[in-house]
């Protein structure tokens, strides 16, 4: 069984809102106490499988899930069990019970190389969990809404739990994307990949937030139009989830901010690049994108300027304290949380799982797609490129930004080419592009310490170290650029 589900992370003063919703058609109560199982070393956690054994009001269930095709599907395999003959004991946990399904099929691979008479399975943490919930009808599908308030349990550390989740019980999921969409822009809450499971395995283990996750590879069976269009917006929504919910969640951790970023530009590539091939978007679908965009950019270079005065300082330079928000307020966490950036990611998911407009086109005609635009960028790049020094800063920055679209849609290209050619091109681009980033950090940090040093003389030594790299980082960025001349193009 797969299972579809969206959970939004709930602010308390929104659930009083919820409640009223939800009982205007017949709801269930029920509590839900929970223990999870894994070994010692985490050995299921590390295979992205969970072992649950559950009270559902005076039934036992034990339950197996695992790691589906996207961070909205999870693969999932259920078994009543008896109840213990005494009262206030839950019953022994036995992972064969799912033996044969998939998601049991993670579970005996995690724990294939152990004795097969070792009992490597303890209980990790619990949870307790007051739940309401109903069934509505949402186009031609049903959908179960639910909302969890309790907590979370482990090693003697608490963490609540108040959430809601939509968890698609028959008919299409764009439908119940629709309906999450609709009651989060009423009630609010952020979208988030973040199981209970996890949840509870970092709070058991003392983790911090969950890694960054990079860009994944489009899929390489998806070469068709309608296909490969859903495959590129997968790859990007799932990095953009994955980052956004960490954010949401509180993190403002650098690469968790830059990974986020990436999945935007990569995103808002796909969108003005192969708009045969994505879904129709409203004409303002990038507003909400480009707001997100750059409250993170300002996150980010506030970190990167006061990295800098770190190396000022040991280049010589006077102590200067520059405050976190120099380059302007950034609030990752708020920006990340918005109504209306959380509305325009359920919109690109219903799109994602809506039709496929692009069904018509062949893998021959978007392989074609695909090389009219990798030629266009290319040649735009590199006629750009041979004079850079010359340019006016704003050409100079839309050299970059051409930059990193072109190896964006290289790696979505991936499988329409010969991909160790296409390897080779990323490869003989990053030069370029780490010398055009290196560029820009350096000539905004120049204006903010020219900027500053109207009110702080100190930030002058900061402005001058600046300018005087400028030419040679514009030379170094020219260079890398005509490299690119003797680049073959792996398209034709």
């Amino acid at each position: 069984m797969t299972e579809f589900e969206l959970k939004f992370q709930l602010p308390p003063e929104r659930v009083d809102g919820i409640l009223r919703a939800l009982q205007r058609g017949k709801t269930v109560r029920q509590l839900l106490q929970a223990r999870y199982f894994d070994t010692a070393d985490g050995a299921l956690a590390a295979h992205g499988a969970t072992l649950r054994m559950r009270k559902e009001g005076r039934r036992w269930v034990q339950t197996a899930k695992a790691a589906g095709d996207s961070a909205l599907h999870r693969l999932e395999h259920e078994v009543a069990v008896p109840a213990p003959a005494t009262a206030g004991v839950a019953p022994a946990v036995d992972w064969r019970l799912h033996a044969g399904t998939p998601a049991g099929e993670v579970i005996a691979q995690a724990l294939w190389a152990r004795p097969p008479d070792e009992a490597p399975l303890v209980l990790v943490y619990q949870t307790h969990v007051q739940r309401i919930k109903r069934v509505i009808r949402s186009q031609g599908s049903t959908v179960e809404v639910a909302l969890d308030r309790g907590w979370i349990e482990a090693g003697g550390e608490r963490a609540d739990i108040c959430e809601i989740e939509f968890e698609l019980k028959t008919g299409e999921a764009s439908d119940a994307i629709a309906l999450a969409r609709r009651w989060c822009a009423a009630h609010g809450g952020w979208l988030s990949t973040i199981s209970k499971a996890e949840q509870g395995q970092r709070l058991a283990r003392r983790q911090a937030p969950g890694p960054a996750l990079q860009g994944r590879d489009i899929a390489s069976h998806a070469r068709a139009g309608g296909e490969f269009g859903r495959a590129v917006l997968h790859a990007c929504l799932e990095q953009i989830m994955a980052n956004a919910s960490e954010v949401a969640a509180g993190s403002t951790d650098a690469e968790h901010v830059h990974q986020l970023r990436v999945g935007v530009r990569r995103l808002r590539t796909a969108m003005r690049e192969l708009p045969q091939l994505m879904p129709p978007a409203d004409v303002d679908w990038a507003a909400p994108w480009v707001q997100l965009f750059h409250e993170l950019g300002r996150h980010r270079d506030s970190g990167f300027v006061a990295q800098l005065q770190a190396r000022l300082e040991a280049a010589g330079g006077p102590a200067l304290q520059i405050a976190p928000d120099a380059l302007g307020p950034s609030d990752p966490v708020a920006a990340v949380r918005s109504p209306g950036w959380q509305d325009a990611l359920l919109a690109m998911l219903g799109w994602m799982h809506g039709p496929a407009d692009a069904a018509g086109f062949g893998a021959k005609r978007v392989k074609a797609i695909l090389a009219k635009r990798l030629g266009k960028l290319f040649k735009d790049v590199r006629k750009d490129g041979r004079h850079f020094v010359q340019l006016p800063a704003p050409r100079q920055h839309r050299v970059r930004k051409r930059l990193k679209r072109l190896r964006y849609l290289t790696e979505f290209s991936r499988h329409h080419f010969d991909q160790d050619d296409v390897k080779s091109f990323v490869e003989a681009l990053k030069p370029a592009q780490d010398a055009l980033g290196n560029y820009n950090d350096e000539v905004l940090a120049g204006g903010f310490y020219a900027g500053l040093a109207a009110q702080e003389p100190r930030a002058w030594f900061g402005a001058g170290w600046l300018a005087a790299r400028r030419a040679a980082n514009a030379a170094a960025c020219e260079d890398t650029l005509r490299a690119l001349a003797d680049l073959r193009p792996f398209w034709k």
